[in-house]
């Protein structure tokens, strides 16, 4: 299994900013405000400074873009819930407020229920980019596959899949369970 912040980063490759920049291993994304994965710093490795200079420095990127500060928090962060909470602390320090929690849900291509024939899953579309790599796919809209869909998948060389979904949706978490789906890891923003 791939870790966190391997797994974040893979991510973040598939719902990238318009612009993008590093603050030492830190993911900064603009995306001219409109959704949370591609307008914030995705807070994964060592920003290199402190972490209150890190902080700084991501208020100024988003300041100088005309956007409010956004720090995508993994949990747990680099593999200990501590550095993700005090990551949390000093976010709430300056006023910056935590979003919602979203998992991070993952499976085998091959699990859940088996291919069957049946109405394909509506406006799904799958599309295939060499950018993202290694052997995940990550699911943006809808969590199941079409009809042999995880057949063209492993055919494609994806032993993994993953999706983000909002831990309040319970309804869909739910679904997700049944069709193999299981939590990898959470993360919420900390917006200023």
């Amino acid at each position: 299994m791939h870790g966190i912040d391997t797994l974040e980063r893979l991510l973040a490759r598939t719902w990238p900013g318009l612009e993008q920049d590093h603050l030492g291993d830190w993911l900064l994304r603009a995306g001219h405000g409109w959704t949370g994965r591609a307008n914030s710093a995705l807070a994964v490795g060592d920003p290199g400074p402190s972490r209150e200079e890190a902080l700084d420095r991501v208020a100024a990127w988003y300041a100088a873009r005309g956007l409010p500060p956004r720090v995508h928090v993994p949990l747990p962060l680099s593999g200990s819930d501590a550095a993700g909470e005090a990551l949390l602390a000093a976010c709430a320090a300056r006023g910056w407020a935590a979003g919602p929690w979203t998992w991070v849900m993952t499976r085998d291509v091959g699990a859940g229920p088996a291919d069957r024939p049946g109405p394909a899953a509506s406006g799904l579309d799958l599309e295939w980019d060499d950018a993202p790599g290694d052997d995940w796919v990550s699911l943006v809209r809808g969590g199941s596959l079409p009809e042999h869909g995880r057949a063209i998948l492993a055919a494609a060389g994806a032993s993994r899949v993953a999706l983000q979904v909002e831990v309040a949706n319970k309804g869909a978490v739910a679904l997700y369970r049944k069709l193999g789906y299981a939590e990898h890891h959470r993360y919420t923003y900390c917006a200023g």
